[in-house]
């Protein structure tokens, strides 16, 4: 597929089209929409066909959260944003590969994509092991995020990802999905289409079973009690607190923070990891 082919004026066929959003879109009461610098902005109008349509044929770029209403997930996305974790992703790839599952690459604006679709809507806390048992499993060290990025939702619609085949706002390009030795799938937006509108699925047993050999996750983070490390000297209640647990070790119990500290904010409906904390100083913004 050329990263020059822009807009479309051929319509795409209607039935390829479902498929492809049945595949992608875990809601359809809502949807993300891209703007010219990247970001996104919340749609709360139900996603249409036609709406589909115009991303494939690039007149508008939406986006595909990561969990329904239940806090199920159809798919799991990895992410990588540069050079060494494109490497990384293809690795992974191989590993899934080799134990028969499929995966699809797809390439970015920086780096890639890798997308597993399952067989069954599964719970984001079984998809989120599963992913980072796969990223232990092939000992990958610069893939940073995994989509759904919350095992549920708390507050908003929370992660998503692009939807693949679009016009990416920012770079005015599109980006396709590849082989592992990085040659096209298909050479057009029809072509790709027709290969990813059915994607071949890992079933929810394989995906049960795996997580089912992993050891158990650490036990969630308890904060020393208040009155065995307050001396007495009073001051507010806020500093009194933070003298107890640091900021980062409160947030990340509710935010899922990457490694540079950001996360979605808790407090609306973030589409950007505009919410932080600094380790050094111990405060969020």
């Amino acid at each position: 597929m050329s990263h020059d082919e822009r807009q479309s004026p051929e319509r795409l066929d209607a039935a390829l089209v479902e498929a492809f959003a049945e595949s992608f879109l875990n809601t359809r009461d809502y949807y993300p929409e891209q703007l010219e610098d990247g970001s996104y902005v919340a749609r709360k109008a139900p996603i249409s066909m036609p709406l589909v349509e115009q991303h494939l044929r690039g007149y508008r770029t939406i986006g595909a959260y990561a969990l329904d209403s239940n806090s199920l997930a159809r798919w799991l996305c990895f992410d990588g944003d540069d050079e060494g974790s494109w490497s990384e992703l293809k690795a992974l790839a191989l590993d899934l590969a080799s134990q028969g599952q499929p995966a699809y690459l797809e390439q970015s604006r920086r780096g890639g994509h890798l997308w597993v679709f399952f067989g069954e809507p599964l719970p984001g806390r079984l998809v989120r092991q599963f992913g980072r048992g796969l990223l232990q499993q092939t000992d990958a060290q610069l893939i940073k995020e995994i989509y759904p990025r919350q095992d549920k939702l708390q507050t908003g619609p929370g992660s998503l990802v692009r939807l693949p085949l679009g016009i990416h706002r920012k770079s005015m390009r599109r980006y396709g999905f590849v082989t592992l030795e990085g040659q096209p799938l298909a050479a057009s937006v029809r072509e790709q289409l027709a290969f990813i509108a059915a994607p071949d699925t890992v079933s929810g047993d394989f995906v049960r079973q795996f997580v089912a050999r992993l050891p158990d996750d650490p036990p969630p983070y308890q904060p020393t009690e208040l009155r065995t490390l307050y001396t007495g000297d009073g001051g507010l209640l806020s500093e009194r607190i933070k003298r107890a647990v640091t900021v980062p070790q409160f947030v990340a119990q509710y935010v899922d923070l990457d490694g540079r500290g950001r996360g979605l904010c808790p407090f609306h409906d973030d589409h950007r990891e505009s919410f932080g904390v600094s380790h050094e100083h111990n405060f969020w913004s």
